[in-house]
Order: C-alpha cells, then sequence, then structure tokens
C-alpha cells in the first residue's frame, strides 16, 4: 500500500503516479491514514509493484519452454514430410503448399515463444526491449496469417474438391504470411517507437517490457 499524489509533469506532461511528500502514517484492516505536505491530488495504491511472482515466472518459463520443444518437433516432422513427398504424385504441388504454410506457422510459433520469454526478462525502456518486441510483433502478426492461409487451404480442400486450383497459392500465401506483417511493423517502427515499450511514469517502479498500445 502507498500514499502517492498525482504528478502533472512526468512522463512528457502526461502525468503518472509519485510518493514525494505523502507518507502512510497508521493502517489497520479497514482503514489507512495518509499525510501529505502539499495540496493535489491524491490517491492510495494498494499494490505499486507490478512484478510477477517468483514462482509464477518460473512455471509460465518451464511451460513455454515445453512448448518450445513440442514445436521444435513439429518443424522437425514438417521438414521430413517436405523431404519425403513424391516429386511424380499428382497431389504434390499441394501437399508441399499444405506443408510449407504448415512450416512457417511453426516457425513464427516458436519466435513467438522465444520473444515472449525474453521480455519476461527485460525491463520497459530499454534498447534490448525495443530489439525484442519488434520480431515479436512481426511473428504474432505473421502467425495470424500462417493461421489464414492455412484456413484457406482446408477451404479449398474440402469445399472446393473439384473445382480448378488457385494459380500461384503459395506465393500469395507467402506474400500475406510474411510481407503483411513487415509492411505494419516497418511502418510501427518507422513513425511510433514508443508503441513498443512502456515508458516508467512514476518514481522507483520498474515496469515490464511490452507493448505500450
Amino acid at each position: 500500500m502507498h500514499c502517492v499524489h498525482w504528478d502533472f509533469d512526468v512522463s512528457n506532461s502526461t502525468g503518472g503516479w509519485r510518493t514525494g511528500g505523502c507518507v502512510l502514517r497508521t493502517r489497520d484492516g479497514q482503514t489507512a491514514v495518509c499525510e501529505c505536505s502539499h495540496l493535489t491530488n491524491f490517491a492510495i495504491l494498494f499494490s505499486e509493484n507490478t512484478t510477477t511472482p517468483l514462482h509464477l515466472a518460473t512455471t509460465r518459463r518451464v511451460l513455454l519452454g515445453i512448448s518450445m520443444f513440442c514445436v521444435l518437433i513439429a518443424i522437425v516432422l514438417q521438414v521430413m514430410g517436405l523431404k519425403s513427398l513424391d516429386h511424380g504424385d499428382q497431389q504434390f504441388k499441394h501437399r508441399q503448399e499444405r506443408l510449407i504454410i504448415l512450416l512457417l506457422l511453426s516457425v513464427n510459433l516458436l519466435v513467438v515463444y522465444a520473444t515472449f520469454i525474453g521480455v519476461t526478462l527485460t525491463e520497459s525502456g530499454t534498447t534490448l526491449c525495443y530489439v525484442l518486441l519488434v520480431p515479436a510483433h512481426y511473428a504474432s502478426l505473421a502467425l495470424f496469417m500462417s493461421m489464414a492461409a492455412e484456413g484457406a487451404t482446408i477451404y479449398y480442400t474440402v469445399i472446393h474438391v473439384f473445382s480448378k486450383e488457385v494459380k500461384h497459392f503459395l506465393l500469395k500465401a507467402l506474400l500475406t504470411i510474411q510481407g503483411i506483417p513487415a509492411v505494419i511493423v516497418l511502418l510501427c517502427a518507422a513513425i511510433a517507437q514508443e508503441s513498443y515499450y512502456v515508458k516508467v511514469s512514476s518514481a522507483n517502479v520498474s515496469v515490464s517490457c511490452w507493448f505500450n498500445r
């Protein structure tokens, strides 16, 4: 519990909670008494520290590590599947397209997991935070695009069984999966770099590295 006041001058004049000049005098099960040496907007923060408990953070990283290991196995199996395809098979092109899209989906998911572990170990506002969040943003968008492309392949496989195949489907899928996220991330990194990390708005408070908005 912390006695704080609102400082309009911090964080580029956007404002933030500060503890200067305010102290917690008494506290019991139901009430708390704060004393401040100036007049402004006051509040009591029940939890100023946003740090994740150690056991929860450790559990999260262990589970992410297990997920990454499973995704790595999936990537190896997909690569083996691509190498085992029979070039003389009539369904070779269609099966190759599906395996490549699944492989991209798995790779993007692996990058999301890896960067998420990295940002949980990094404080906001640092260069490392920015470096990790850019690929995290890109991989997250590419992951959703991979799901959309995989949905399109299932749709054409199940619904349009006897229809003509889509021309240059794999090229269009690759441009969608990797191209659209690249454009979005480049624009964000160029014109809104502050969106890639949460700025520290109050004194003595460590904010985790994550997207600002």
